[in-house]
């Protein structure tokens, strides 16, 4: 959760592992450790790294948002039916023309 304060995105990660893989070959590459194995380990340590922080991002999201995924639907659903509310004549006419228009047998 914490990292979703700092605003990380979804999108960071493979921009931070790649980062973070290049800085690792470039070092250990100098020291002679680099090695397909030492790659493939931190390879791994990243995905798993990554595997753990991705959810606890989603979640820290949806709290900070106060909502699961369902209860945003429906609050967005809701803001945007006040909205289409306001004018309820305008668009309920434009909601029937749009029905006679696919189907003009429903106008029977």
């Amino acid at each position: 959760g914490k990292h979703a304060g700092f605003g990380v995105q979804l999108d960071y990660f493979p921009v931070v592992g790649e980062a973070l893989l290049h800085t690792l070959e470039q070092r250990l590459s100098s020291a002679g450790v680099w090695t397909p194995e030492v790659k493939d380990a931190w390879d791994r340590t990243w995905k798993t790294i990554v595997s753990v922080m991705e959810p606890a991002l989603v979640e820290a999201r949806q709290k900070a948002e106060g909502a699961t995924p369902e209860e945003r639907m429906k609050r967005l659903v809701q803001d945007s039916w006040a909205l289409v509310e306001k004018d309820l004549d305008g668009n309920g006419i434009k909601f029937f023309m749009r029905i006679f228009t696919i189907a003009p047998g429903a106008l029977q």
